[in-house]
């Protein structure tokens, strides 16, 4: 159709206020552009007829201008170019035709605008063009979204197959992943594939959303497959009408329906009524963020759950780099900006969503380091109010609103936390307790019910899941993202307030905030604090690595205090107090040390009349009293115990502890502590081990292996330190079903250690400390299969390297603490003699103390570690690089990091700590 230059009008430019014709007119457009799957900012937004396909091209005519562009760009925009000129024209026709029959007839406009067209038109040219536009965009916006499918390439064509081939049964596809993973992406990329589209009798795309009603979902159905009906009379119908209906039209034909973000567990058992599975191919596609939504859909074989995985960290750059640099002629980014797009795709967590917004962003802004370190410095404030990163944000919030209550307040906590923080799941379910987020449930203790929680949040993709210390630790965390999500919620409900404070001292800080006498949580950890404040209500106290010497009197007016958290301070005594905290369920307390040695660790003493603490779970470290079989009745009654440590024991002690201990039938952690390192413990006839225990600690003199050891299969973790056994204890802990963790300091006298076949079949982690008689190990083919780190800590007589190191089959970690330099420099590629036998490790690492924890690190085959060992070091080992690691085998020997994050909240809430966990390494 002409155009003459009177009627001629700008593609998203303003136009005239359009009579009510042209509004019908463009709401039926508008319902074309959206049923082909384009995005309208505003659906009030009619200033343009062709303001929706002019979407497509505004970006690019901005960053295009007078640049040259490779051939198959310059296609996809001419051919954009005449959709957009092309609707248009057939705007002008429809305004013109649905005038003059307004004219002709007195024609009012009642109801849906789009169904008012179509009636008018049905099956005319207007509906032709119509349909001839929706086939152009189908190609050009698979291609166009071609362009960004980084990483889901081989998911597009294995769904694409899924779709058209197999089994004749209707099947199932559920894309599941976390917001921003690309699930919408991908299903409609399939869907708008034109082999696809050709394959099916039926299409339908379906937007189900967090707030749907499952009738109007079937109107929608009904309207996009089945005969045209008055849309007053599709308003009237019932469900089950709806259902038998669909049914009836879907029976005889081969459909494919996307119901794309479903956010209902109970969806599916519904929905499934109205798809009859009529034997000819039919498929459906749901898209989730839900993972027991997805499992929900699962009722045959033939139906499949697709997770989607975050990208690489290299597809992340590919993509952040197609993206940000589209326009220019080799994807090229500036080496001054590298490190600056590192940072921001780390950001995004393998989320194609954020890579595609953050680097659209950037792409607006000048490739300027100092420009884009002010966007990444305040980020946070960008995400809230960008209106480039505004679907970004709404996307990522989504899943907010359908939270129940508890549930909210569980996630908005997140946001108290250090960006990025690894948080120990066992800590943050004992904040959540505290704060009475966590719901009492029959017959399930309350971090049972945390977990669940956190459980849920973790299949909802908004928490990741991760697992230190090979599985015997459980943390959790959130991305960058969604911990900006969380804290704009916590803003927005006035959950909390944050404060940046670089200062570690806590010195004026007190009178400043310790006036609120209704705060249920106090973490000090690692604050400079040498007093407890008096007349609190507390829930949670954490004194953790502070220099507190003394408890005051006024801490048993804490009748809630749930959680006392004493751990390397300067205490040494335990005040009577405590035994009248009768809901206190976790005391943590051990005493300052110089943390250089393996028996550093100790106890604080407490008082007689600690059984009246019937809720505890956890009692570690106390020191075991000196009067008779007092202790270990009173230990008796508390049977709750989950976690038990006791310091400063004697051989005299063990048989009335054994008999208190062995009937804890909860108890998952245990440590014992000799009271001095040539104390023997006396362990070898005596049984105590707890049916559930998972954990074991002992530090002390052995003369033999306890015999109840080599039986205890639940057991995941085990040091036996300074037990100086004459006899290989290998031998009796090598068949230990579930024994991940393995820490032998000081642990055997003899000279060889063998690891023979078949043995230690799930340990991951090995370590080898200070076994001063040992001059070999072997390992033999087939022992130690799922081994990732052997730790080997100074032992000066073993000088050569393990030969049987070559037969580990899945080894990540090699690490050396002061070896000496005969068995380092036979390790090294050029000319070791023992390189042959490490050579397929990933990562062979060199550790050398400098003072206390601090540690230098050299790499193999570093000029730095090599000229170290020759003592031809220009540089001073203390000018190195020191890193401070805790190379320990339990929470009370470990360091942890400080933050310069101090949230708090002024009603309930104080916390001047990292809240992370320690560092196993």
């Amino acid at each position: 159709m002409g155009r003459s230059p009177a009627t001629e009008k700008t593609l998203g430019g303003k136009g005239n206020v359009r009579d009510s014709t042209e509004l019908a007119v463009i709401s039926h457009i508008s319902l074309v552009t959206e049923s082909m799957g384009l995005e309208i900012e505003d659906e009030g937004d009619v200033d343009s007829a062709g303001e929706s396909a002019a979407s497509l091209l505004k970006d690019a005519n901005a960053k295009t201008g007078e640049k040259e562009l490779d051939d198959s760009v310059r296609n996809w925009l001419k051919q954009a170019k005449d959709v957009a000129v092309l609707i248009e024209d057939i705007v002008d026709e429809c305004i013109l035709e649905v005038s003059q029959c307004s004219h002709r007839h007195g024609f009012k406009f009642l109801g849906n605008a789009g169904r008012l067209i179509g009636t008018l038109n049905g099956g005319g040219k207007i509906s032709s063009d119509t349909d001839n536009i929706k086939e152009l965009f189908l190609d050009i916006k698979e291609r166009g979204r071609d362009e960004y499918l980084v990483g889901l390439n081989s998911s597009r064509n294995e769904l694409i197959q899924r779709l058209r081939e197999g089994e004749s049964a209707h099947s199932v596809v559920s894309l599941v992943g976390a917001g921003g993973i690309g699930k919408t992406t991908l299903a409609m990329v399939v869907y708008y594939n034109v082999a696809v589209r050709g394959h099916f009798y039926y299409c339908a795309w379906i937007t189900v959303s967090p707030l749907y009603r499952i009738e109007e979902l079937l109107k929608m159905m009904k309207t996009e497959i089945c005969a045209a009906e008055k849309q007053n009379v599709i308003e009237k119908m019932q469900r089950q009408v709806l259902i038998s209906i669909l049914r009836e039209c879907l029976r005889p034909k081969r459909y494919v329906l996307v119901f794309d973000d479903v956010w209902k567990e109970e969806f599916w058992g519904v929905m499934k009524d109205a798809l009859p599975e009529n034997d000819n191919g039919s498929r459906i596609i749901i898209t989730t963020r839900k993972d027991t939504i997805a499992a929900s859909c699962i009722e045959s074989s033939f139906d499949n759950v697709h997770k989607l995985e975050p990208l690489s960290e290299a597809m992340s750059w590919d993509l952040f780099c197609t993206v940000m640099f589209r326009y220019e002629p080799q994807l090229h980014c500036p080496l001054e900006l590298e490190q600056l797009s590192l940072k921001f795709i780390a950001m995004c967590k393998g989320l194609p969503l954020p890579i595609v917004a953050i680097a659209g962003l950037l792409s607006m802004k000048d490739k300027e380091a100092l420009e884009w370190q002010k966007l990444l410095d305040n980020f946070g404030t960008e995400v809230r109010s960008n209106i480039h990163l505004s679907r970004l944000n709404t996307i990522l919030s989504r899943s907010f609103g359908d939270f129940p209550d508890l549930l909210k307040l569980c996630f908005m906590y997140f946001g108290i936390f250090a960006k990025d923080a690894l948080i120990p799941n066992d800590k943050l379910f004992k904040l959540w307790i505290a704060e009475v987020f966590v719901q009492q449930k029959r017959g399930k203790t309350s971090e049972e019910v945390a977990e669940e929680y956190l459980k849920e949040l973790i299949h909802r993709n908004l928490v990741e899941e991760c697992k230190g210390f090979y599985r015997l630790e459980k943390f959790c965390r959130v991305s960058s993202l969604m911990h900006e999500i969380a804290r704009q919620k916590a803003d927005e409900f006035s959950f909390c307030h944050m404060r940046n404070d670089k200062s570690s001292s806590f010195k004026g800080k007190v009178a400043a905030y310790l006036k609120f006498k209704l705060l249920t949580l106090l973490d000090f950890e690692n604050m400079s604090l040498e007093f407890v404040p008096n007349e609190l209500h507390l829930k949670y106290l954490s004194l953790k690595d502070t220099k507190v010497k003394w408890l005051p009197k006024s801490l048993a007016k804490l009748q809630n205090l749930l959680k006392l958290d004493l751990r390397n301070t300067q205490i040494v005594e335990l005040p009577v107090e405590i035994n009248r905290l009768q809901n206190l369920r976790h005391l943590l307390a051990s005493r300052c040390n110089n943390r250089d040695g393996l028996d550093s660790t100790h106890g604080m003493r407490i008082y007689d009349g600690f059984s009246c603490l019937e809720d505890i779970q956890t009692l570690m470290i106390v020191e075991a009293q000196r009067s008779g079989i007092g202790f270990a009745k009173e230990l008796k009654k508390l049977f709750r115990l989950r976690w038990l440590g006791i310091s400063g024991l004697i051989e005299e002690d063990l048989s009335s502890l054994s008999n208190s201990i062995k009937k804890m039938n909860h108890l998952e952690y245990l440590s014992l502590y000799a009271k001095t390192n040539n104390e023997n413990f006396g362990l070898e006839n005596i049984s105590i081990s707890p049916p559930l225990m998972q954990r074991l600690v002992l530090l002390g003199l052995l003369q033999k292996l306890p015999h109840w050891i080599p039986r205890s299969e639940n057991l995941s973790m085990s040091c036996l330190s300074l037990s100086r056994l004459n006899e290989d204890p290998l031998k009796h802990l090598c068949e230990l079903p579930n024994l991940v963790s393995l820490w032998l300091p000081r642990v055997y006298n003899g000279e060889e250690l063998r690891f023979t076949e078949g043995g230690f079949l799930k340990l991951k982690l090995l370590v080898l400390r200070e076994l001063q008689g040992l001059k070999q190990v072997e390992i033999e083919r087939g022992a130690l299969p799922l081994l990732e780190e052997l730790r080997i800590e100074p032992i000066l007589l073993l000088n050569e390297v393990p030969s049987g190191i070559r037969h580990l089959g899945n080894p990540k970690v090699l690490a050396n603490y002061d070896m000496p330099a005969e068995f380092v420099l036979s390790m090294q590629p050029n000319g070791g003699s023992d390189y042959w036998k490490v050579k397929h490790v990933p990562s062979i690492l060199f550790w050398y103390r400098v003072q206390g924890r601090q540690y230098v690190l050299c790499k193999l085959g570093e000029l730095d570690l090599l000229d170290h060992l020759q003592g031809t070091s220009a540089t001073n080992i203390n000018s190195w690089n020191c890193l401070r690691f805790s190379f320990c085998y339990n929470d009370d020997e470990a360091d942890s990091t400080i933050t310069s994050v101090a949230p708090w909240n002024d009603a309930n809430r104080l916390s001047f700590s990292s809240l992370v966990g320690a560092a196993m390494i």
